[in-house]
């Protein structure tokens, strides 16, 4: 009984720890750092889920893309500051 206690506590912290811990609620809008933004969602390709993204706009035409991903802890408000660090690294004006 006590290896079977064990065994469950190990798959249960070993399941939280590769889990996702997104967060609902924003805390900042890319508005906040005067970025201009367009908020929209993103079906999957299966249809079981829609993603949301914010879109920011060029100022000026181009081909080039900067896709920024995160972990799945927390949520894309909490990588605001990494991303005006980031743009003023590579001198993107926004």
């Amino acid at each position: 009984m006590k290896n079977l206690f064990t065994l469950l506590v190990a798959i249960f912290m070993a399941s939280s720890t590769f889990a996702l811990n997104p967060s609902r609620t924003y805390k900042q809008l890319p508005d906040k750092y005067n970025m201009k933004y367009e908020a929209r969602k993103i079906k999957t390709n299966d249809g079981d889920a829609e993603l949301n993204v914010w879109y920011f706009p060029a100022n000026k035409k181009t081909t080039n893309l900067v896709l920024i991903a995160h972990s799945g802890e927390g949520n894309m408000a909490d990588y605001h500051r990494r991303v005006v660090n980031l743009l003023n690294c590579l001198q993107i004006s926004f």
